[in-house]
């Protein structure tokens, strides 16, 4: 697993989030969620979908983790942010 440099920070290029409050759906159940590095494509798609930073984590997540965006809007709201925290992260490069 690589990890990036921001601001002399290391950030892993991915990571797995168990969440607290499981996610129950008709077929399974989902009780973690494994994010990765967006891509510039990714955060630029996300942040022009939405005019709130929560909105862009919603689509991040969904981008990155590979979910349905209704399914990431079930999300409790400590998984949310801790999955929120990660992704943001990388929306602080500043070129």
């Amino acid at each position: 697993m690589g990890k990036a440099i921001i601001d002399d920070g290391v950030i892993p290029s991915e990571k797995t989030i168990q969440l607290i409050t499981p996610i129950v759906l008709a077929d399974k159940t989902i009780t973690e969620l494994k994010l990765r590095e967006p891509t510039a494509g990714e955060l630029d798609n996300a942040e022009s979908k939405s005019e709130t930073d929560n909105g862009t984590a919603i689509y991040l997540i969904s981008a990155v983790a590979d979910l349905h965006i209704d399914v990431v809007k079930q999300l409790r709201a400590r998984d949310f942010h801790a999955a929120a925290r990660y992704l943001k992260s990388f929306l602080q490069i500043r070129p």
